[in-house]
């Protein structure tokens, strides 16, 4: 744990900027949907004949803008309502304390 009285450092005031929060915020919306705006956007402008770097800035530029709005929807949309919602919640049965195993099992 971090001295409270010692001011953050760099790496701690990187993450702590109100832009990484987001980021962190819709991370998993980003991991799971990114591959759709990537294919997507692959397959527009595979035409277009550019070279390798240009490409890889094109694809990663286009790729992050298009992903991020979608990840953001879908975290708002999706996982706001869903952890809102009651389905989500643990059940309140007592949960089994043995395992019925062969040494347990009664013939």
């Amino acid at each position: 744990m971090r001295d409270q009285n010692r001011p953050a450092g760099y790496v701690a005031s990187f993450l702590q900027h109100p832009i990484m929060l987001s980021l962190g915020a819709i991370s998993y919306s980003l991991y799971l949907l990114h591959m759709i705006p990537l294919y997507f956007w692959m397959y527009v402008i595979n035409g277009f004949h550019l070279d390798q770097t240009s490409y890889a800035i094109l694809l990663a530029t286009l790729t992050f803008a298009t992903a991020i709005p979608l990840s953001l929807l879908c975290n708002r949309y999706v996982e706001s309502a869903f952890y809102k919602s009651r389905t989500h919640r643990v059940s309140t049965a007592p949960a089994a304390t043995t395992l019925d195993t062969p040494s347990n099992i009664s013939h």
